[in-house]
């Protein structure tokens, strides 16, 4: 049911050709490649995939991915991947991207955050991942003229390790910024629907329906929450997911929508 769900939304996009590779890395030729690599914290690096990518059996694709671990911090530390600049102002410009991190018991997750920048200079998160819930790699998809129109765009990615004696190592492949060939299609751009979007956690569905159906997927597809015979004065609660893209399902008895709802 998941699966058809994962599959059903990312169909919807219909953004499976590219029109225009804007940027594109896979690590085949090493690592950092096209990516600018930020030390914020010098005791914590990205390298090529290898001895670090523990309980990790072979990189994600090609020969090679990036792995971010390094079992020599003794506190929180980030570092982080920068794209040159990119402009956002034209096309529907989407990110695409291979991750995973691997769950161990008694481990403590990395943490893998998408941020863009914005016309006003300003980095605002858009993602932020843990460990992968089934222990396999995800392809991780966001439309990124969502959040700026910007001609001197930019798009990171900040790993933070909390724990070394039993830090999970992130992997990071296939990483692609490009131009949909087709506009989205089947998703509503009505905001409207959903109050407040942006939300900081708490939101409502303003339709007048007497009764709706409602679930909330976040952008891999994985449904975390689900609720029926609700009513516009009933609030949904995602105070307890992660900051970034969400979709949110809507079933009046008649037709379903989706809608787009983002979550600072």
């Amino acid at each position: 049911m998941k699966k058809t769900i994962l599959l059903t939304i990312m169909a919807s996009f219909s953004l499976l050709d590219a029109q225009e590779i804007i940027f594109e890395e896979n690590f085949e030729r090493g690592f950092p490649g096209k990516f600018t690599q930020d030390f914020i914290d010098q005791e914590t690096t990205w390298i090529d995939f290898g001895i670090s990518a523990i309980g990790v059996e072979s990189p994600l694709k090609g020969k090679n991915s990036a792995v971010f671990f390094n079992g020599l911090a003794t506190h929180p530390v980030s570092t982080s991947l920068s794209t040159q600049p990119i402009d956002l102002s034209n096309g529907n410009v989407v990110l695409e991207f291979l991750y995973l991190q691997k769950k161990k018991e008694n481990g403590t997750d990395n943490t893998l955050s998408v941020e863009i920048l914005e016309e006003n200079g300003k980095w605002r998160n858009v993602l932020t991942l843990g460990a992968n819930k089934n222990n396999g790699q995800k392809k991780i998809r966001i439309p990124l003229t969502d959040y700026s129109k910007s001609n001197k765009s930019a798009v990171r990615f900040i790993s933070t390790q909390y724990k070394t004696e039993s830090a999970n190592p992130i992997v990071l492949d296939e990483v692609m910024i490009f131009k949909a060939k087709d506009n989205i299609q089947n998703l509503s751009r009505n905001t409207n629907v959903l109050y407040p979007n942006p939300t900081k956690g708490v939101f409502q569905i303003t339709s007048d329906s007497g009764s709706l159906n409602c679930e909330v997927f976040d952008i891999r597809g994985n449904r975390v929450i689900k609720m029926d015979k609700i009513s516009k004065d009933t609030f949904i609660d995602l105070s307890n997911q992660l900051p970034g893209i969400y979709y949110v399902k809507i079933y009046d008895g008649k037709q379903s929508t989706m809608h787009q709802l983002i979550k600072n």
